[in-house]
């Protein structure tokens, strides 16, 4: 039982991580394209 709640969690961590990561990322781009217009 421990052993399972223990995979469903590190499962969740990883998804979340994972989500994260592709948050920052996306809102990494967006600042760069807005530094782009700024400058050109």
């Amino acid at each position: 039982m421990n052993q399972q709640i223990h995979r469903l969690g590190r499962k969740t961590f990883y998804r979340l991580a994972i989500t994260l990561g592709k948050a920052l990322q996306k809102m990494a781009s967006q600042q760069s394209n807005a530094d782009q217009l700024r400058i050109s």
